[in-house]
């Protein structure tokens, strides 16, 4: 479906850089690139989200980078974290380098503060992008 509406198809890498990618081409000739969990799998890429699919065309992670999309609460991109916190509680783990994470049942909610190199949980960071995924990242 994402093919026939023109997304295309990205093969960088999104966790570690100096794991070597996959060499063997798989189904249509996509070149799987490590996930964030360690497996591997390809991605969609629009201008405003990435979807992530693992080895078996099962979507694991959807990121949002623009503030054109909300989740189901109503957190966007360029919000700040006193919102998130207002919309989703303090029921969160917090991540050096900015990073919120709630759980959902099965599934991860990760929010990026646009600052990484913030090392201690803030009300007043801006939010980057916004992840949703069915497995928690290893970074």
């Amino acid at each position: 479906m994402l093919g026939a509406r023109n997304i295309s198809l990205s093969s960088n890498t999104i966790s570690d850089p100096a794991a070597s990618v996959p060499k063997n081409p798989v189904k249509d000739g996509r070149t799987y690139v490590w996930l964030p969990d360690g497996s591997t799998g390809y991605l969609y890429t629009t201008k405003d989200m990435t979807f992530s699919f693992d080895s078996s065309d099962k979507e694991c992670i959807i990121q949002v980078e623009t503030p054109a999309y909300a989740t189901d609460k109503g957190l966007k991109v360029g919000d700040t974290t006193a919102r998130m916190k207002q919309l989703y509680g303090t029921g969160y783990k917090y991540y050096d380098n900015n990073v919120y994470v709630y759980q959902q049942g099965s599934a991860y909610v990760s929010i990026y503060g646009e600052d990484a190199t913030v090392s201690s949980d803030s009300d007043d960071s801006v939010i980057g992008f916004i992840s949703i995924s069915t497995s928690l990242s290893s970074d």
